[in-house]
């Protein structure tokens, strides 16, 4: 009668590991591409808050869309002094507390750069130098935004000043649907590819254009477009690799299929 096994031999050990190390090496990588069209989704819905907000505060505002803040200089701490400053007069439309309550000082900024709050998308890698501070005289404003409105929607609207007071009246964008209100900016330069003229621009913005665009979700980002819908577009395909749309297009930076000056000419 053949001997009794009481367990298994070292080859019979070594190929279930082999299973098993096989079978995780599939999982890993479907895990992280769940984690992140999970992050995508979050993301699109942060977007789409910020639609009902701006649509909201602009039926409660004879459809004057919210300041964006002032273009002449970059200093949140001064945008913060004034009361319908987009990140405080939007949020209460959604549930969500106002900037006022979140970036006064660097602790409550770091706080809700890590929480689940609609000015942060949960797949952004906040930078070392996050949450920025700016001064006003003597005080101390500390500030970190993943999603902003557009810098260049009021442009032509006001006469080319770049004291842009964001106080559009929505009835005068001609094509809400393609004009975008708020897009998702960048945390990092290694979001973007390498070779694009903006890659290395500042970030510590509460505004932006095309040349602080996201590209952390498959190589782009999410916008908002002044109907309230939002939506996904490759960086590549937004800024054309990082080109200055404003300097290298003659006929102005609006396209048929994105328009970020409602009220300028349309090009290719």
């Amino acid at each position: 009668m053949a001997p009794r096994r009481d367990g298994f031999t070292l080859i019979e050990l070594l190929v279930v590991i082999s299973i098993i190390a096989l079978l995780i090496g599939l999982l890993i990588p479907a895990l992280g591409r769940v984690r992140d069209s999970a992050r995508a989704t979050k993301s699109l819905s942060n977007v789409r808050q910020w639609g009902i907000a701006q649509l909201a505060f602009a039926a409660d505002s004879d459809g004057l869309l919210a300041w964006a803040g002032d273009s002449a200089f970059d200093n949140v701490a001064w945008d913060m002094q004034a009361p319908d400053w987009w990140a405080h007069i939007l949020p209460p439309y959604v549930g969500q507390p106002s900037y006022r309550e979140l970036g006064i000082d660097r602790e409550t900024a770091s706080r809700s750069a890590r929480t689940d709050s609609i000015f942060i998308d949960p797949a952004a890698q906040v930078p070392p130098a996050a949450p920025y501070q700016n001064r006003l005289g003597a005080e101390s404003i500390h500030f970190y935004f993943n999603y902003v409105p557009s810098s260049a929607l009021p442009r032509t609207f006001n006469g080319g000043d770049k004291r842009m007071l964001m106080r559009m009246p929505q009835d005068r964008i001609p094509s809400p649907s393609l004009t975008v209100l708020m897009l998702e900016m960048r945390s990092t330069p290694d979001e973007v590819p390498k070779g694009g003229d903006f890659r290395d621009t500042t970030l510590d913005r509460a505004k932006s254009n095309w040349k602080r665009v996201a590209g952390r979700h498959d190589g782009g980002g999410h916008y908002l477009f002044a109907d309230g819908h939002g939506d996904w577009f490759d960086y590549r395909q937004v800024t054309d690799f990082g080109a200055d749309l404003y300097d290298a297009r003659a006929i102005g930076y609006n396209r048929k299929d994105m328009i970020w000056d409602p009220l300028g000419p349309t090009g290719e």
